[in-house]
């Protein structure tokens, strides 16, 4: 806390080359991981996305609609609504 938002930058600054990275680096060794689930149980793969589709197809229309009648400039509603009506894929692949 003693040294601020500028040492908080510096080290974001710093670390978002690795974060980036990282999550490739794990979203690869995810699916290399689970890659055999996939081509093994497809039908399994296309339950899981259907209502997950649905969802953040409601879910981020809705967002951006609210965000809209709040008067939210597009350049943040758009992305705020995306963001808000993300979900766990990835994680509900690598549990199979």
């Amino acid at each position: 806390m003693a040294k601020g938002q500028a040492a908080f930058e510096r080290t974001v600054s710093n670390l978002g080359p690795y974060s980036i990275a990282a999550l490739l680096l794990t979203l690869v060794l995810l699916f290399a991981f689970q890659g055999k689930a996939i081509i093994v149980q497809p039908l399994i793969i296309a339950l899981l996305a259907a209502p997950i589709l649905i969802q953040v197809f409601f879910n981020s229309g809705l967002a951006y609609l609210l965000n809209h009648k709040l008067g939210v400039p597009h350049c943040v509603a758009g992305p705020s609504s995306l963001i808000g009506a993300s979900n766990f894929f990835e994680l509900a692949v690598f549990i199979l």
